[in-house]
């Protein structure tokens, strides 16, 4: 970028980095006829207005602190960023935080979980309750700026299992599910199943103990979807294989 470029200009998909990078040097200015105060950001030598809808988390969380580091990038949906304090990163773990990673920004569909047959180690995750509708589970994996939601009917079997871990007096939706920590979130594939009851298919993923092959939660699987499957790929993994008598 062309580092004489004079004033701030907006931040966007063609000025920002699609690759994690360090937020640096904040600062506030006036902007406007009506001189209202903003955020602003340096990068690549040229100043950017940071985002409106995310100043309010920002200057809360990272402006004028020096024990966080801040780590953004620029994605489909725009800016996110993920906040971790400097004497524990990297890595943030979840499993030792009570507050952070702390996440900004929009929460990306489960298709653009990256595709990873060994797993997204995963930080933390939580429930965001939809008018009409039973609460939806998102996931902090670890690596990455942004939060993704996860499939419906695996989002239906963790907050059941998160029902059964919290007490009587707290509210699963709003329970961390920091005991993921120890979990990765598997993605073999771009492939989308058949789920008994549900009409519309979902991306294929399960949620397996960090170091054991000990899947900890997964979706079921129609046995129609299954022969489709095995009709694209030649073969069915021996896990789907074995649940098909049980659809």
């Amino acid at each position: 970028m062309n580092g004489s470029i004079k004033g701030t200009r907006n931040a966007n998909g063609g000025n920002m980095p699609m690759e994690p990078s360090l937020l640096r040097v904040l600062e506030i200015e006036e902007s406007g006829i009506h001189k209202k105060e903003r955020l602003k950001f340096k990068y690549n030598g040229q100043w950017f207005w940071l985002p409106s809808a995310w100043e309010a988390e920002i200057k809360e969380h990272v402006f004028g602190k020096t024990d966080v580091v801040c780590i953004f990038r620029w994605g489909a949906s725009g800016f996110v960023c993920s906040i971790h304090p400097t004497s524990n990163y990297p890595p943030c773990s979840a499993a030792t935080s009570k507050q952070y990673p702390i996440y900004v920004g929009n929460i990306y569909a489960s298709g653009d979980i990256p595709v990873s047959f060994d797993g997204h180690e995963i930080e933390t995750g939580g429930f965001v309750q939809r008018k009409g509708e039973q609460p939806s589970c998102f996931l902090a994996l670890r690596g990455f700026c942004e939060r993704f939601w996860i499939p419906r009917s695996l989002s239906q079997k963790l907050f059941a299992l998160a029902k059964t871990k919290c007490s009587e007096s707290i509210d699963p939706i709003n329970y961390k599910l920091s005991f993921l920590a120890t979990c990765r979130l598997v993605k073999p594939d771009n492939d989308k199943i058949g789920v008994p009851g549900l009409r519309n298919s979902e991306h294929r993923m399960w949620i397996r103990e960090k170091d054991s092959n000990n899947i900890l939660l997964q979706q079921l699987e129609t046995s129609r979807s299954m022969v489709k499957r095995e009709g694209r790929h030649g073969s069915v993994d021996t896990e789907t294989k074995s649940k098909r008598q049980r659809i």
